[in-house]
């Protein structure tokens, strides 16, 4: 599998109320999920900071302004049990969670996003600041020609742009800065200042300005003749690889419920972003049938990838009973109907043991799309 440069902004902003104003009061307390705020899809519409009722008083003084898109909430009886089956008495802790989180998972929480105040004393600095209002925004050009530029910009609360480079063409060039909720980007064209995107700030992301351009040379004889010697080729590919981890090849499982909310609600939120993939049509390239089914992608943002590659790696060190080291992470791949992925070997040398996610699936599917696995053995 390809791997993808690393060209990322990383200028942490200061202007942390950029988008708070006054608290109501008071706060609602909820007392079952029933009262939180999910969407008609079931997701939830807000981001959440829900503590315990009896933990008002600590908590509330840190959060005397409402922040963007966010519910605070004290939380009593079944959503208590729900959120802190742990807490012990006289113990005080919150939690943040992230919008798009679904229905059934909204409780499954990674552990970055539980206040542990023993090692964060400082609930704002050490807990509320860097884990639930920090996010990962990404932008992507794919509007210019390969050889120019789009002007990235940060726009205060009144209105000054603030330069934060040039965001070159393609996804190599793609550009990751470390922002907040409710902060506010201009992408400008600079040859005519003209602004192409105003995008607010509402979870991790990658907004792109264009799609892919693409030359496909169109000779379906020839298409099928390189369809032909792939398949020959990965078929010699697999006869060189040796089984070596367990009795069989391969295994099935089920993520952690935190890891399952945690992909699930980033895909949920950028699936309306998804793009046409930059590398899929190219003549030589034949593995995904994109002349036929275009597939989209949506790239996850370094550090999120980087959290979930140390969880995943841990899944798989238990099967393979081997130390392993992160090597490479692609998607997320959105396949439409009629898609196929031909079978095919990963990356020797950086995929020695790897495993596929099922992240979420359309409601309307006419039947089970097949995964087909071939053991390396002799």
């Amino acid at each position: 599998m390809p791997q993808l440069q690393r060209t990322t902004v990383t200028f942490i902003f200061l202007f942390l109320c950029e988008t708070c104003t006054a608290a109501r009061s008071p706060r609602q307390t909820i007392t079952s999920d029933q009262q939180l705020p999910f969407n008609a899809d079931g997701h939830l519409s807000q981001h959440l900071l829900l503590y315990p009722a009896s933990c008002a008083a600590v908590i509330e003084p840190h959060v005397s302004h409402d922040y963007f898109n966010r519910a605070i909430n004290p939380v009593d009886g079944e959503a208590l049990e729900l959120f802190f089956p742990e807490l012990g008495e006289n113990e005080c802790s919150a939690v943040c969670v992230r919008v798009g989180t679904a229905r059934g998972l909204v409780h499954a929480l990674m552990p970055e996003f539980r206040h542990d105040p023993a090692t964060q004393p400082d609930f704002m600095d050490d807990f509320f600041f860097p884990h639930c209002e920090s996010v990962e925004a990404g932008f992507l050009n794919y509007y210019t020609d390969k050889q120019s530029h789009l002007d990235l910009y940060w726009v205060s609360s009144d209105g000054e742009r603030v330069y934060q480079g040039k965001l070159g063409y393609g996804e190599r060039n793609t550009q990751f800065i470390q922002s907040f909720l409710g902060h506010v980007f201009h992408l400008v064209d600079p040859i005519n200042n003209e602004v192409l995107l105003k995008h607010t700030v509402a979870f991790d992301h990658i907004v792109s300005v264009g799609q892919p351009k693409y030359t496909v040379e169109e000779n379906p004889r020839s298409r099928a003749d390189k369809i032909r010697s792939t398949v020959n080729m990965e078929w010699d590919r697999h006869r060189r690889v040796k089984r070596t981890f367990s009795p069989l090849g391969f295994t099935k499982g089920r993520l952690p419920d935190d890891m399952f909310a945690s992909m699930g609600s980033f895909y949920y939120n950028n699936a309306k972003f998804a793009i046409p993939e930059e590398s899929a049509p190219n003549y030589d390239k034949v593995f995904i049938n994109w002349w036929e089914s275009p597939v989209h992608f949506v790239q996850i943002p370094w550090g999120l990838r980087g959290k979930w590659q140390d969880r995943l790696r841990l899944l798989v060190e238990t099967w393979t009973n081997v130390a392993l080291e992160n090597t490479d992470m692609y998607g997320m791949r959105q396949y439409e109907d009629g898609a196929r992925l031909l079978t095919h070997v990963d990356r020797e040398s950086t995929h020695a043991a790897s495993l596929i996610v099922n992240v979420a699936q359309g409601n309307n599917l006419t039947r089970p799309w097949t995964v087909e696995v071939h053991d390396h053995a002799e």
